[in-house]
């Protein structure tokens, strides 16, 4: 939606979006987390790099990946 986002640190948020600045903000405890959603609200719109990174993060490119991995390992290949 092009809107910043606010999470908790779960590490697969961490890991993948932790890096993209205002974007997506990891709060910790209530304190931080409302800190966080107030910055948010005041935040001038969606950022490039979350666009960039999400490119080739949609579902059907996740689907396709996982296809693959399957396919893969039933087949006895190596999947790296």
């Amino acid at each position: 939606a092009g809107l910043p986002v606010v999470s908790t640190p779960i590490r697969d948020v961490v890991r993948g979006y932790g890096d993209l600045g205002a974007a997506v903000q990891i709060a910790s405890g209530a304190r931080d987390f409302v800190d966080a959603c107030e910055r948010s609200l005041h935040d001038r719109g969606p950022s490039l790099a979350v666009d960039r990174h999400l490119a080739g993060r949609s579902w059907a490119a996740m689907w396709d990946g996982m296809e693959d991995l399957i396919r893969r390992q039933a087949l006895g290949m190596d999947a790296a």
